[in-house]
């Protein structure tokens, strides 16, 4: 059985995010008050309930676009794409997969973002929020990044 949308925190990821949110309600420190984001120890011992079970993991929320600008957003995300890449090569039993996150805030970086993501780490797809701070998906802006990921083949995960 493989869950194909379940959320994780690497605590590199996570450092990183409370490192640049003070101010923001200390978003990192409210992830992880919920312990199997966080605690693989917690995590493994849930999945063992379930033989075979494996999770496809991705980030949770906040979307980067709604608390960072766009160089420490598009930063933070490639943080995160090394961070849930190293999980699955340490646990590619438990984790046989990821998917990328991405900043929108700079489309052309999302773009080479997601390359790097999907063809040098490995991700099988790619995350993004129903809006990008406000703006809706469907903006002209956002075409190349839809084009790019077609062109991959690979799943869009909207959160």
């Amino acid at each position: 059985m493989i869950d194909l949308y379940t959320h994780i925190l690497p605590a590199s990821f996570s450092e990183a995010l409370a490192a640049v949110s003070p101010g923001r309600g200390d978003i990192a420190a409210r992830l992880r008050g919920v312990r199997p984001l966080h605690d693989l120890d917690a995590r493994f011992r849930a999945m063992d309930a379930v033989p075979g079970y494996q999770q496809v993991i991705s980030l949770p929320n906040p979307p980067l676009e709604d608390i960072l600008p766009a160089g420490a957003a598009a930063d933070l995300a490639r943080r995160a794409n090394d961070a849930l890449a190293e999980l699955c090569a340490r646990h590619p039993d438990r984790f046989p997969a990821f998917v990328a996150t991405l900043s929108l805030l700079d489309p052309e970086g999302a773009v080479r973002e997601a390359g790097r993501a999907i063809t040098a780490l490995g991700a099988r797809g790619v995350q993004v929020f129903t809006n990008v701070a406000g703006k809706p998906l469907d903006r002209p802006e956002y075409q190349p990044l839809f084009a790019a990921l077609a062109a991959h083949d690979l799943p869009v995960w909207l959160h």
